[in-house]
């Protein structure tokens, strides 16, 4: 059986550009989410904006981004970009699950790492359009 191959999309600057605004608004309402205390909402957006942003960070340094219903994949195409910012993401998706799809709510300390996660890869990808 010959393993899968993650889907993806070619893309450039327009589409990093695009992304990165996107990651932005979804980061925003993360941290206004955490300042009122809805965990669930803050640590789901966190996902969201650092899922966009890793977007950006490939579109620009490796002309494509994945598509692939897998998130990990979109991990492991960053990797090739961006190693720190890939670990970032990966801190990010581990609360993905509980954020989006659990009855359990999200702590506090999770949230919170989930926010600055992503504003860790939202970072990076800030740095890699300047460059």
């Amino acid at each position: 059986m010959n393993p899968r191959t993650p889907k993806s999309r070619t893309c450039g600057r327009p589409e990093a550009l695009a992304r990165l605004a996107k990651a932005k608004r979804y980061l925003h309402w993360a941290e206004a989410a955490l300042e009122e205390a809805d965990h669930d909402v803050a640590a789901g957006n966190a996902v969201i904006a650092a899922i966009a942003a890793a977007d950006a960070i490939c579109c620009v340094r490796l002309g494509t981004r994945s598509a692939d219903d897998d998130h990990q994949a979109a991990g492991a195409l960053l990797a090739r970009a961006d190693k720190d910012a890939a670990k970032a993401l990966g801190r990010v998706l581990a609360v993905k699950h509980r954020a989006h799809y659990d009855h359990v709510p999200v702590p506090e300390s999770a949230a919170k790492a989930a926010v600055r996660g992503a504003r860790s890869v939202l970072d990076a990808a800030e740095a890699a359009l300047q460059a």
